[in-house]
């Protein structure tokens, strides 16, 4: 039989056990997984609502920047006889060929009473990379300011490409497209600034219908067709997103290469110009513009070139080399029928494995001997002739600007 002190201590243990189940935290329940946070989903502009504009319509209001840093809106130029409104850009190779057309339209009738405006309707966001392949610049606000000042633009330049409100209203759907009002801002022609050279229609239509209105005649062709490029409206910012998720998911290499192999490279035999950059994870500036320098393979991913990077980095950086090559995606791109690289799987990442890369620049045939090992760049024409050597610096947007005057010739 228990003792009294036995019972009692039975009884203060019970009482422990109990306190410490209920205090224990409640387990949770099987058929409720804990909550995880989902990643917010990007959101992306509508597709617009283009109400565009028939003859007779009157202009639109609209209050937009412009690249001297003002506000204008369409009373602004209420004293004007004719008011002519062409939505254009700096990327589109249709923009930039009637460029100094749209330019000499404005000067020669300035004195006339005729206003020519010029609106920029992209969204500088929505431009896939391969579609600025012939240009330097981009549809941006600042790139605007860049344009404006080169070219001299003696009308204002305004920037649409943040609501495009003003490109739905009228109705702009392609760069470039002219719209001219006359004295009461009713719309009097609306369509091409000029008929393209291989058209049978073939004219100078804006300055046609101009002329009509001084001389208070009727517009004959008050409606032709633009023709350009595209408008970039703002959704298509989906499919930039999503080529560039597709080209981050690409497969990086880096494949060693010695000194002959070298020459072989610089030799050329191939039917595409090959810009070979040199570059090592001790210069700052090859670190700084990588991003750009494989933006490089993207915006001429359809183009004749071949862009290849040569690491003069010890061998036994090769893990921090790669590391550094596959954080920044220096992925090929995918074969095109318009590149025609001759061998779309070989390396286009390289290590070298030489002790002498003082070697280097003579075998790729620089021009002129760089002072350090890296970064200098050189572009080759098939054949093996050095066309532009860059040296000192790896500037992705020199490189660029030479790729335009190339593809250009």
């Amino acid at each position: 039989m228990m003792s009294k002190t036995s019972q009692n201590c039975l009884i203060l243990a019970a009482v422990a056990v109990a306190m410490l189940v209920f205090a224990a935290p409640a387990a949770p329940a099987a058929d409720k997984p804990a909550a995880t946070t989902q990643p917010k989903a990007k959101s992306y502009p509508p597709y617009p609502k283009v109400i565009g504009l028939s003859i007779g319509d009157a202009a639109p209001d609209f209050k937009l920047p412009g690249v001297d840093g003002k506000i204008h809106t369409l009373s602004e130029y209420k004293d004007a006889n004719i008011l002519a409104i062409v939505f254009t850009c700096n990327h589109c190779p249709t923009s930039r060929m009637y460029e100094d057309a749209i330019i000499k339209l404005s000067a020669d009738y300035a004195k006339k009473g005729v206003k020519l405006v010029a609106i920029s309707p992209n969204d500088p966001g929505a431009l896939r990379p391969d579609e600025v392949a012939g240009t330097v610049l981009g549809d941006s606000f600042e790139e605007m300011k860049t344009r404006a000042q080169e070219k001299k633009y003696p009308f204002g330049y305004l920037y649409d490409g943040d609501t495009q409100k003003a490109a739905m209203a009228y109705g702009a759907t392609v760069t470039p497209q002219m719209f001219i009002f006359d004295a009461d801002r009713k719309l009097r022609y609306t369509g091409a600034v000029e008929s393209p050279p291989y058209s049978a229609s073939g004219g100078p239509h804006a300055r046609v219908a101009i002329e009509a209105l001084l001389a208070g005649k009727k517009i004959v062709y008050d409606r032709t067709r633009p023709f350009g490029c595209s408008t970039k409206w703002g959704f298509k910012r989906r499919s930039v997103d999503y080529a560039t998720a597709m080209w981050n998911e690409k497969p990086v290499s880096l494949d060693d290469i010695d000194l002959p192999a070298i020459k072989k490279l610089a030799a050329n035999d191939t039917n595409v110009l090959r810009l070979i950059c040199v570059w090592s994870l001790s210069d700052k500036s090859s670190q700084s513009a990588f991003d750009d320098l494989v933006m490089l393979r993207r915006i001429y991913q359809h183009r004749p070139l071949e862009l290849l990077t040569v690491n003069v980095d010890p061998v036994g950086k090769k893990k921090e080399v790669l590391a550094f090559l596959k954080a920044h995606h220096s992925a090929r791109p995918d074969p095109s029928r318009f590149a025609r690289v001759k061998d779309i799987k070989a390396p286009i990442n390289y290590i070298f494995t030489g002790k002498d890369t003082a070697a280097l620049p003579a075998a790729l045939g620089a021009k002129d001997k760089p002072k350090v090992k890296a970064p200098y760049s050189v572009m080759i024409i098939p054949g093996g002739e050095v066309i532009f050597t860059q040296t000192g610096k790896l500037d992705p947007k020199a490189l660029r600007a030479q790729l335009v005057k190339v593809f250009q010739r």
